[in-house]
């Protein structure tokens, strides 16, 4: 759960990545992975049987469960953020569904910015975030987003 504590929300976050790219090494097309990055261009990387190494930003999405929306941040204190900045080629999440069930799922992130672009696959953008940060956000329904995402 989100705390909205930056100690407490990193210590979270670097237990999920954890998780989520020591799952990667079940899938037969990943020989291995690395994670921790202490930059903010991405949060791990996948390399494939042939050894390319393909870069995923990691993100977690909490209040899925109660809303039925995914959020894509944008924009953080009138700067882009997020989706906006990420120099990742995929782009993963880590869904806490309606029901408890815990979901991850991935997409390359080219083809998510070009989606965001489209007001058929976000509903609504929305501010939120940090007190003070005037994050923007676009939300997306949960089915929509299951329909372009592939679950790993």
């Amino acid at each position: 759960m989100a705390h909205y504590q930056f100690h407490k929300d990193l210590k979270n976050a670097k237990k999920t990545e954890e998780e989520f790219f020591l799952k990667l090494l079940n899938n037969e097309k990943v020989k291995w992975v690395i994670w921790g990055n202490n930059t903010s261009d991405w949060d791990g990387v996948i390399f494939n049987l042939e050894g390319r190494g393909l870069s995923v930003e990691l993100k977690e999405d909490f209040y899925a469960e109660r809303s039925g929306n995914i959020c894509f941040e944008h924009s953080c204190r009138g700067s882009p953020s997020g989706i906006e900045t990420t120099k990742s080629h995929y782009y993963a999440y880590r869904v806490h569904e309606p029901g408890g069930e815990i979901t991850d799922w991935i997409i390359r992130t080219k083809v998510l910015k070009e989606l965001l672009l489209i007001k058929g696959f976000y509903f609504r953008e929305v501010m939120g975030g940090d007190k003070g940060s005037n994050t923007k956000m676009k939300l997306v329904k949960l089915d929509v987003f299951k329909k372009h995402f592939k679950k790993v």
